[in-house]
This record gives C-alpha cells, sequence and structure tokens, in this order.
C-alpha cells in the first residue's frame, strides 16, 4: 500500500455557526470555498481548497466535538506576516516556538468552534 498524501481533513463546527465558519475560513484566513458534492445536501458544510489537491471539510455536528487536541497542520512562507494578519482580525495566536529537530517553526490558534490550527513555517536553510 501507498498514501499518496493527504485528500482532507474534517473538522465539526456547531449547528447555526455556518456563516461564522465561513467568515473565519473565507475571509480571515483567506481559503478558496469548493463546492459540495450535491449526494452531500442534507449534511450541512463547508468544503474549503487547501492547495495542492488538499481540502479542508467542515461539517455540522451537534455537541461539543471539538477538541484542542483536534488540529491540522498549515505550512507557511511568513508566519510573522500572518500573525499581524490574524492580530488585525483579533485572532489569538500563541507565539512562535520551535519545533524541535523539524526545521520549523510553529504557532497555534483556534478556530471559532474550538479547534485548533497549528501554522508551520521552514525555518531559513530547509
Amino acid at each position: 500500500m501507498r498514501i499518496e498524501n493527504i485528500h482532507h481533513v474534517q473538522l465539526p463546527y456547531p449547528p447555526g455557526r455556518q456563516s461564522e465558519a465561513r467568515h473565519f475560513y473565507g475571509e480571515i484566513l483567506g481559503l478558496r470555498e469548493l463546492p459540495r458534492p450535491a449526494a452531500l445536501a442534507d449534511r450541512p458544510g463547508l468544503w474549503y481548497d487547501l492547495g495542492g489537491g488538499q481540502q479542508l471539510h467542515l461539517l455540522e455536528i451537534a455537541g461539543d466535538a471539538a477538541s484542542p487536541s483536534y488540529h491540522f497542520g498549515l505550512l507557511v512562507p511568513d508566519l510573522a506576516a500572518l500573525h499581524v494578519h490574524l492580530a488585525a482580525h483579533t485572532v489569538p495566536v500563541d507565539d512562535k516556538r520551535p519545533f524541535p529537530d523539524h526545521h520549523l517553526i510553529r504557532a497555534l490558534l483556534h478556530d471559532p468552534f474550538g479547534n485548533a490550527i497549528e501554522l508551520l513555517q521552514r525555518t531559513p536553510g530547509t
């Protein structure tokens, strides 16, 4: 068996908060929304393009499904600039910290529903 890549990651959001999810992921993070298949019309959710054929799927789920340990990581070219952008939108971000033995610096933020997003930038020379 051979795995080629991640196709998608799916995270939950609470009922009735789709517009907040759309604002956070589409407007603040700048992800391009993708159309969802008609076969999924009975289940509220949103899909976003992460680039390179990878996607983020958000699914409306009742209850407290988010956990601080559930997360996905995004490789970004300029973590400092993204930190400034997120601060302008009052999105709190943990300060950069090294990722031991991986030649990465990283920061952590949470979406409005408690799902964690790890932002990673390669260190110079890697």
